[in-house]
């Protein structure tokens, strides 16, 4: 459970770095640095030895620093100088249109993300949770698993009033229970502007403790069965917890 997402704390450089820093572009930046190398070497051959090039050296050290600098401006559109022999004309033509497509790709990304954060919020997934406080109601298997999850800034509470009391007061940025608790509360405190986000990720089962052998075992999983079969569970379950089992 987080708040929702007008009432959920902003970030927004914070934000911006994961995005920046997320895989899928990371991957692209290498890959086009990696390619930035061959429009240098290229531009340095054959700019060299040209007066009025933006290639100040002839020799590889630091004519080659040169011509990295001109590929990094040119790809963020930064580019003064231009080559002035034919074959440089060309690569830097290729190399601006690379740019153009480099800044698209990321300027869509980072705002189409930063678009979803403001509609949905910034906590959907456990992995948002990353780097959050986040309040637990004691659960040592629960506990296990979101630090599996390098979920560090946990506190636990023994009662799920007291951890529903923290979130409240914006001690933490979101609040791990089991289901039904969560359901109960979004459903009951309706002063309080809260969303249930993401999937269930840990299963857990309830069952009535019997003597071995007790006489009731079978008349209570009838009466079960029987409520789920007919609906009344269904209808008990949604007066209590707004939700369909």
């Amino acid at each position: 459970m987080a708040p929702a997402p007008t009432a959920q704390s902003r970030y927004p450089m914070r934000e911006i770095l994961s995005r920046i820093l997320s895989p899928e572009l990371v991957r692209l930046s290498a890959m086009v640095g990696l390619l930035m190398l061959i429009p240098a070497h290229v531009l340095w051959y054959f700019e060299r030895n040209n007066k009025e090039s933006m290639i100040e050296n002839a020799s590889y050290f630091p004519g080659i620093f040169q011509a990295l600098w001109w590929t990094v401006l040119a790809l963020v559109g930064q580019a003064d100088d231009m080559p002035q022999g034919p074959v440089g004309k060309l690569v830097a033509l290729f190399w601006v249109f690379v740019g153009i497509i480099y800044l698209t790709y990321f300027t869509a990304g980072l705002t189409a993300e930063l678009t979803v954060q403001e509609i949905q919020g910034h906590i959907q997934t456990l992995t948002d949770l990353q780097n959050r406080s986040v309040a637990l109601v004691a659960d040592e298997g629960a506990l296990e698993y979101l630090e599996v999850q390098n979920i560090r800034q946990v506190t636990q509470f023994s009662q799920p009033e007291a951890a529903y009391a923290a979130l409240a007061a914006g001690e933490v940025e979101a609040l791990v229970a089991p289901r039904p608790l969560l359901l109960y509360f979004a459903l009951h405190e309706p002063d309080v502007d809260y969303q249930l986000v993401g999937t269930p990720f840990l299963d857990q089962f309830y069952a009535f403790a019997m003597p071995e052998d007790s006489p009731y075992r079978d008349p209570i999983n009838q009466a079960i069965l029987t409520l789920r079969e007919n609906g009344t569970y269904t209808e008990i379950y949604r007066k209590w917890f707004g939700a369909d089992p």
